[in-house]
Order: C-alpha cells, then structure tokens, then sequence
C-alpha cells in the first residue's frame, strides 16, 4: 500500500496539472451533472467534479487505492 500512496501522492502534488484539470471541469460540469471517475484512484477528479456542481459522481477503482478514496 506504500507504493500506491506514494504514487498517487505525487500525482496529488503536481499543483499546475491538478490547477488545469480543476478549469477544464469547471468549464464542462453543470449543476446537478452525473460524473463517473472511471479509474479514480484517490478520487481526486471526481472531487473536483463535486465542486463545480456535479449532482453525484460515481467513483470506479479496481485497485487498493480505492480504500483511500473511500
């Protein structure tokens, strides 16, 4: 589990690509939106989704990260 935080860690810490991805949905998501973070490790997007309006995400993970986004 370590190296998955680690790994998702530094994603997490990448504040110009986590800036850029936040604009872009904020661009796209409207209020009451269904989003689905295929794939969300932390859940960090489908967060995201959440405060630009997103009525509900649902968050897909087949990995232990999954526990974390919980």
């Amino acid at each position: 589990m370590d190296s998955i935080l680690s790994e998702h860690f530094d994603y997490l810490s990448d504040s110009v690509k986590l800036d850029r991805y936040g604009r872009a949905l904020a661009n796209v998501v409207r209020p009451g939106d269904v989003a689905v973070d295929l794939g969300c490790g932390s859940a960090i997007l489908g967060l995201m989704c959440l405060r630009s309006g997103a009525g509900s995400v649902y968050a897909i993970e087949e990995g232990a990260i999954i526990q974390m986004a919980r």
